[in-house]
């Protein structure tokens, strides 16, 4: 770099390097062919008086993502000014940490994603949409130590969120939040990866591991994996009966002929304040396709509402549909 600046970040586009400076403004290009950036080949965020945190690609924009603000540049063809500002393409959202910064897909096209420097997580795809919600915006709020990655697993887009204290992860084929953890751990252990084509690899947050994220694999290494679902059902009077739940899912697929795996659930009437044992249900032994999941006898309900929780640790393939109350 001129003047042995610090690089930043880095991004391609159209076979060019471009490369942010750290603590600064100003980003330089390295062309075709060039191993480093001419002097004069640079440029300046204009509208956001930030540094530059991260510098990003999507499609045939260049995004420069600042501490406070963001602006969006695209290619001009003039071989002295190749970059420039589209006009109205400024946002008032920044970027708290650059290891938040990804690019991945949505609905088929490209798309980037970050955690803002207000903590709410935003998804550009043209302009940013705010994707957070209030509980996430709460959990990363006064967090530090945040980093993100990206990847597509069983036709689902994925963004991954760890901070201090948990892992996020955002659906963006169902548009929905989860908590994703390791066994024993606050986070999920693959806290950082990357995907090569079909593949993908994390690395292990404790250990010098590098891990392959593959199917058909029903625990991890000497850990379960533990799936946990809830949901709310509101009532307005007090009295209403709980007589049965039952749950539409995947059943008869235990890994032997001999396992019967069990689904538990268990309720709260107070907003998750406290809590009723587990009680369990089998999910049938192997080839019992049709198999009935039904918990029975589950007392009165009282206003607001009963929050339902289900566990499952089996090792066994698992998917709810939906669940149902007091089905006849």
């Amino acid at each position: 770099m001129p003047d042995s600046k610090p690089v930043g970040s880095v991004a391609t586009i159209d076979g060019s390097f471009l490369l942010s400076v750290g603590g600064a403004q100003q980003f330089y290009w390295i062309r075709p062919g060039e191993t480093d950036p001419d002097p004069l080949s640079f440029a300046s965020g204009e509208r956001t008086p930030d540094a530059i945190v991260s510098i990003a690609v999507v499609s045939d924009e260049v995004w420069l993502i600042g501490k406070s603000g963001t602006e969006v540049w695209q290619t001009t063809g003039d071989q002295n000014a190749p970059y420039i500002r589209i006009s109205g393409r400024v946002y008032s959202d920044g970027c708290a940490d650059p290891a938040t910064v990804c690019t991945t897909s949505y609905n088929g096209l490209p798309c980037l994603l970050w955690v803002t420097n207000k903590k709410g997580v935003m998804i550009a795809q043209g302009s940013p949409q705010r994707i957070s919600t209030k509980s996430v915006e709460s959990q990363l709020s006064g967090t530090t130590n945040i980093r993100a990655w990206a990847f597509r697993w069983n036709l689902h887009d994925f963004y991954a969120v760890t901070h201090d204290n948990g892992t996020l992860v955002y659906d963006l084929t169902t548009q929905t939040w989860s908590t994703w953890d390791t066994y024993g751990l606050p986070v999920w252990a693959a806290h950082l990866g990357i995907q090569v084509d079909e593949q993908i690899y994390a690395g292990d947050i404790s250990q010098g591991i590098i891990w392959k994220l593959e199917d058909g694999y029903l625990d991890e290494p000497d850990l379960p994996i533990v799936r946990e679902l809830s949901g709310f059902i509101g009532i307005a009077d007090n009295g209403y009966p709980c007589d049965s739940v039952n749950v539409r899912m995947n059943v008869g697929w235990p890994p032997s002929y001999t396992a019967t795996p069990l689904l538990e659930l268990r309720w709260s009437d107070d907003y998750g304040f406290s809590w009723s044992p587990y009680f369990q249900a089998p999910l049938g032994r192997k080839g019992q396709y049709e198999y009935d999941v039904t918990f029975r006898s589950l007392g009165m309900m009282q206003r607001p509402g009963r929050e339902f929780e289900f566990r499952f640790s089996d090792k066994a393939k698992f998917r709810i549909d939906y669940a149902t109350l007091n089905e006849a």
